[in-house]
């Protein structure tokens, strides 16, 4: 199970190393956009502000918010039209990687459907805060696979054995339940 969960942790780790990637990508072009319509001063500065996104995004929630300052404060510079259209792509930026690459990227890593990643996130970060957001997808994959493991193991080795002793009791009689598994009983009588 310790196996199970380190993989689950090293997939995850790895998500968020590709969703940093894009995340400085996407900055990245969109700065360059900006430098090319709205002011040059995007341009000169494309390539340090998209790695800081990119390594900012690592640190969910508050990371994102906190890469966004060093471009407004740039673009403050310039005017009050380049501000806003650093606001903007720093917003269309996080809702793009919020609503589409999180919930396909990490739950494609620990293998969990988008809705379950993002309730994750939101019920961790309710319960924890900040590491709880960080921390909630791994741990999440992880009792996912101590289910699992526990249904495995507690479940017939052997389906076609459970059958064929199903089938030796013969017909089941209607409205008749059938004991849980567990010890042979002795007869009564």
């Amino acid at each position: 199970m310790i196996k199970s969960a380190e993989r689950v942790f090293g997939q995850w780790v790895k998500a968020q190393i590709i969703l940093g990637f894009a995340v400085g990508v996407f900055t990245f072009i969109g700065l360059m956009v900006l430098s090319r319509v709205v002011d040059p001063v995007f341009g000169r500065y494309a390539l340090i502000l998209s790695v800081i996104a990119g390594v900012l995004e690592l640190v969910p929630i508050i990371g994102p918010i906190i890469s966004a300052v060093p471009a407004v404060l740039l673009a403050a510079t310039a005017g009050p039209v380049p501000v806003a259209a650093a606001l903007g792509l720093y917003l269309l930026v996080q809702q793009v990687e919020n609503n589409f690459l999180v919930p396909k990227i990490q739950g494609d890593a620990v293998e969990l459907h988008p809705a379950i990643v993002m309730s994750a996130i939101i019920i961790g970060g309710s319960l924890a805060g900040l590491l709880g957001a960080i921390l909630a997808l791994p741990v999440t994959a992880a009792a996912r696979d101590v289910v699992r493991y526990l249904f495995r193991r507690m479940s017939p080795d052997e389906p076609e054995a459970l059958e064929a002793a199903l089938a030796k009791l013969g017909p089941i009689p209607p409205g008749r339940v059938l004991p849980p598994p567990g010890p042979a009983l002795p007869p009564h009588g």
